[in-house]
């Protein structure tokens, strides 16, 4: 997954290869373009908090949804989230960490279920290679269900008994089927710490 734009090429495919600390809060961080193998460096400012959270996340950036439908991609430099928080135009963000995947289908979900452009979403899927088949190891590693019901797909929680008394997403696609549950499930888009798609999924009853 790759989600940086090389200034080169124009390729999103300009990727963190490694850092160093060069003094207190200030570190040194080496980016390459798989494309073209266009290479830069940048110093950033961090904080020791921000520190902390980036050895527990691999996080590269933030996509949030701005209030026209759109899907924006920001860098993770200090105070990126805080930002996205505070403005008047963002209704939801999701951190970008390319070392787990399920961060992508997080994100593409939620955006489903929030109402973002469908155009914009079928793009990123396509760039992430979020396909129907990925959609089932995703499926199964968060606890649901993931079928072909007709045809369309379906999914469900592990919970399900039938369409009266269990909630489910029907879709022409895999990501329309889990998008679908998600707002089924009552997800809603928050800039604040709340319920994700994988929370609903694993209440029952």
């Amino acid at each position: 997954m790759a989600f940086n734009r090389c200034p080169e090429c124009d390729a999103y495919e300009l990727k963190v290869y490694g850092g160093e600390h060069i003094s207190r809060g200030n570190y040194k961080r080496y980016y390459k373009c798989s494309a073209c193998n266009y290479h830069c460096r940048t110093i950033e400012r961090i904080d020791w908090a921000d520190l902390e959270r980036r050895k527990l996340m691999a996080i590269i950036g933030w996509y949030y949804l701005h209030e026209n439908g759109d899907l924006i991609y920001k860098r993770d430099l200090p105070g990126a989230d805080a930002d996205i928080r505070e403005s008047p135009f963002a209704v939801m963000l999701w951190p970008i960490d390319p070392k787990d995947r399920s961060c992508a289908w997080q994100l593409l979900v939620e955006a489903s279920a929030a109402g973002a452009k469908r155009e914009r979403i079928k793009e990123l899927a396509a760039k992430w290679s979020c396909t129907d088949k990925d959609a089932q190891h995703y499926a199964s590693y968060i606890g649901a269900k993931l079928f072909m019901d007709g045809n369309q797909w379906c999914a469900t929680r592990s919970d399900f008994t039938d369409l009266q008394n269990s909630p489910a997403g029907f879709g022409d696609t895999a990501l329309d089927a889990l998008g679908a549950l998600c707002k089924e499930l009552g997800w809603k888009p928050q800039k604040m710490w709340g319920a994700t798609f994988h929370d609903l999924v694993k209440k029952e009853g």
